[in-house]
């Protein structure tokens, strides 16, 4: 058996404006979320999040089949204290901001995100009900619910705490709304 192409397959991949074009919207990309960590840096966001301690950037060619690109604030470490903002740019989706609280920090922080839960509520935001940070699809109705829907029980039942606010790509204040909703996310933990 022998792999052939089709002709649109053949077309795409001998295109080489296309490669130059998406090498390019990578890079612009990439800058953007370090706009967006340089911002965080420099603005008076009251989160207990130090921003200084750096950032990570990363990015992908397949979730769920799309390439992505992460910003990390600060960067992950790999234990249960985990606590932090996450930007998701996912080519052919949308642009996510997401507040990750790990398993070990949520039991810190669950009595502040509680109290201060009913003051966020929004139509604009998700909270992940699957237990789960790693689940980034807000629209993936099994591991996600308008922030409008859960009740104080619950937000107190889950063991990880994830909430996401989808902005459009084609946002022309698209750095701006990153920043917003960074800010609106920020009421949680104060």
């Amino acid at each position: 058996m022998h792999t052939k192409f089709n002709r649109e397959e053949l077309e795409l991949i001998t295109q080489r404006d296309w490669f130059e074009l998406k090498a390019l919207a990578s890079a612009k990309t990439i800058q953007l979320l370090e706009e967006v960590a340089s911002l965080c840096n420099i603005s008076e966001i009251v989160i207990p999040i130090d921003f200084t301690k750096g950032y990570k950037i990363t990015k992908g060619e397949n979730l769920n089949g799309f390439p992505f690109y992460v910003l990390d604030l600060p960067k992950l470490d790999t234990s249960n204290a985990i606590l932090s903002i996450r930007v998701l740019i996912w080519w052919g989706h949308e642009v996510t901001v997401n507040l990750l609280v790990g398993e070990g920090t949520f039991l810190n922080y669950k009595i502040q995100i509680l109290n201060n839960y009913s003051n966020f509520k929004s139509k604009d935001w998700y909270v992940n009900i699957g237990n789960s940070l790693w689940q980034h699809d807000i629209r993936d109705e099994n591991n996600y619910i308008n922030s409008m829907i859960p009740t104080m029980d619950d937000i107190a039942s889950i063991e990880v705490f994830k909430v996401s606010k989808g902005i459009s790509l084609k946002n022309e204040n698209l750095v701006q709304e990153i920043m917003n909703a960074i800010k609106e996310v920020s009421i949680l933990l104060n």
